[in-house]
């Protein structure tokens, strides 16, 4: 005989199972949002690390004019830092000739010295310097003199010229600044103050004034 109670308290084994997946319309809508989404950040992404270079590259003129100011002091001997307006090479020369330039070149390099008191040196593509409005017209020569020991002397001889920055043995510097800029108009400024030589860089402007 069946007990009754035993059958009461059996629960129903049967178990329905669901298999859930995605549908091809379901796939397509998230692919369609996360384009969306791509989209929208992508050009964000790259606007924020193209100023991210630009910044960088500001900082790195920074530290060589910085050290320019050094060499100064330390020679006491006047050093000079130019830039091509408009296009992308800048040098920093003593601005007093001496005898044993070519010398103190070669001494630099033999003690491993990253940035010698002769020093040339380009911008990466698509950055130019530009001289603020009231520099804007003034370029000139530079004598082969002044870039005895650089390889490329008399190529840096042939073009324009920013006005000199000067950097004195006691630490000063003159009033000057001037700006780089991208492919994108974005522009920078670097300033120098001419009773400390200390040298800032502004923020990022977003369009030049060109």
């Amino acid at each position: 005989m069946v007990n009754e109670s035993a059958m009461q308290r059996t629960p129903n084994t049967q178990v329905c199972l669901r298999h859930s997946g995605y549908t091809l319309m379901e796939m397509m809508l998230a692919l369609a949002i996360l384009l969306a989404v791509a989209g929208i950040s992508l050009p964000v992404v790259v606007w924020l690390s193209g100023e991210h270079k630009l910044k960088q590259e500001a900082q790195e003129i920074r530290i060589k004019l910085t050290g320019a100011r050094i060499h100064a002091i330390d020679a006491g001997v006047i050093h000079q830092f130019r830039y091509e307006p408009h296009g992308n090479r800048f040098l920093i020369v003593p601005y007093e000739k001496t005898s044993d330039d070519s010398q103190d070149v070669d001494a630099a390099v033999a003690d491993g010295d990253s940035q010698p008191s002769h020093s040339s040196a380009e911008l990466p593509e698509g950055m130019t310097f530009q001289a603020v409005e009231s520099d804007e017209f003034a370029v000139e020569p530079i004598s082969e003199d002044w870039l005895t020991g650089l390889a490329n002397a008399s190529q840096l001889a042939s073009a324009d010229w920013s006005p000199p920055l000067l950097f004195y043995p006691d630490g000063s510097s003159i009033d000057a600044a001037f700006e780089i800029i991208d492919e994108k108009q974005r522009s920078i400024r670097i300033s120098v103050r001419g009773l400390t030589g200390a040298v800032s860089i502004s923020q990022v402007r977003r369009e030049s004034r060109r």
